[in-house]
């Protein structure tokens, strides 16, 4: 009789875990890392998954060529590599080579829809940059035309960005990871 009861239970058991796990993998987002083909894993990403993966976070990244199609809208507003902090309110500091001073814009993400002005017309997540101010169309980037474009990230505003003040050192060339741009800057210390 023991043996009949301890068998509902373990199958139970064994259901509960297997729902579980499959739906831990049913969330990509979850588990992504920003930078180099770690964003692969937001592909298929609803636009909210793929806002609480950058929101939070420090990224190196630059401004996509503009062989990938966004001629007509300069959606990232700044030559070359930079870092930027993506604040969970939708704010977005920036540290460029070109400013001394941190430029503030702004961020958020879209859904997955087919852009005309990307080479390929690929779908999948917007990462969407708005560093003009103004409302009234804010540029997107399919995310997946982003992967050679994101380098680094770590978890927070960790060279403590704000917007409008002096930027925390001249950026150095060609950054690729951040703990490399905080040893350049004596922050590591």
């Amino acid at each position: 009789m023991k043996h009949l009861t301890i068998t509902p239970l373990f199958r139970l058991l064994a259901g509960a875990v297997l729902v579980m796990s499959l739906a831990a993998t049913a969330m990509p987002a979850q588990a992504a890392k920003i930078g180099g083909r770690g964003v692969l894993s937001l592909l298929n990403a609803t636009p909210e998954e793929t806002f609480k993966v950058f929101a939070g976070q420090t990224v190196i990244m630059q401004r996509p060529k503009d062989s990938k199609g966004y001629r007509r809208d300069r959606t990232i507003d700044v030559e070359g590599r930079f870092i930027a902090y993506f604040a969970p309110n939708g704010t977005l500091l920036v540290w460029s080579k070109d400013s001394d001073k941190v430029i503030q814009a702004g961020w958020g993400t879209g859904g997955s829809q087919n852009l005309s002005t990307g080479p390929d017309k690929k779908t999948g997540p917007l990462l969407c940059l708005n560093f003009t101010g103004k409302s009234a169309r804010i540029p997107c980037i399919v995310l997946r035309y982003m992967n050679d474009n994101l380098f680094d990230s770590a978890a927070g505003n960790i060279f403590n960005l704000r917007p409008g003040a002096a930027v925390p050192a001249q950026l150095p060339r060609s950054p690729g990871k951040l703990n490399r741009v905080k040893a350049a800057i004596g922050q590591d210390k």
